[in-house]
């Protein structure tokens, strides 16, 4: 991966989406596991449009590695819904992503290339894009911090009502890869008692939920928090 822009990787053994974490889990150590301690506070206005069904051809522009405005369109769709009552059906998740993703190659957040050296969003200037997008888009500036991904650190920021733009680094499935992350779950084995995180994620690839093993996650991800006195209402 290059220091600024996501870069395309050899293909990797393929590997299913996770859709089931007690599944995926016993899959991986057998037992019996049991779903615990579940933060899932944005659920009923999730976002779940994707970078080739949804976004690949808007506006007669065709859209090559496109997960970071394809998530940030999901962000500001779910703050949309969340702060203004306001649904995001597919024609108005197409302007917003047409908008987002304009702004983002015309200030060099994004290149829309299918080049191998030169593509995709910035993991150092995603913070900018977010914010000048969320203060455009919504009227707001949100607090936007960078962490690492620790089971502890992620709780944190979900339970203070955060949304995570996640940038994956070599992950199993998705290589480089932006996306949102809304929730997360813990399983447990009812024998051994060992313990998994899964963090609950519009991953930009399916129109469904989808869940990362924070075991296999490497790389950073950015916490976007709507204060309450500067929520876009």
């Amino acid at each position: 991966m290059g220091l600024f822009f996501r870069h395309k990787k050899a293909e990797p053994v393929k590997r299913e989406r996770i859709a089931d974490p007690v599944r995926d889990a016993a899959a991986k150590e057998p037992g019996t596991y049991v779903p615990q301690n579940e933060i899932d506070q944005w659920e009923p206005w999730a976002a779940r449009f994707t970078t080739t069904a949804h976004f690949g051809n808007v506006e007669q522009i065709r859209y090559y590695n496109n997960c970071g405005p394809t998530a940030l369109t999901n962000l500001v769709c779910m703050a949309m819904g969340r702060f203004r009552q306001t649904d995001c059906g597919l024609d108005d998740a197409r302007q917003l992503y047409h908008r987002i993703a304009r702004f983002g190659v015309r200030h060099l957040y994004f290149i829309n290339s299918g080049l191998r050296f030169a593509h995709g969003t910035s993991d150092l200037r995603a913070a900018s894009y977010i914010r000048r997008i969320c203060k455009r888009l919504l009227g707001v500036r949100p607090r936007v911090r960078l962490h690492r991904f620790t089971r502890d650190q992620v709780r944190r920021s979900l339970n203070s009502g955060a949304l995570l733009y996640l940038m994956l680094w070599n992950h199993p499935v998705y290589r480089s890869h932006h996306l949102l992350c809304y929730g997360c779950e813990d399983v447990v084995n009812t024998e051994t008692g060992s313990l998994r995180t899964y963090l609950k994620v519009s991953d930009g690839h399916v129109n469904q939920t989808r869940y990362l093993d924070l075991k296999e996650v490497r790389g950073l991800y950015w916490e976007v928090r709507f204060e309450k006195e500067n929520s876009p209402c």
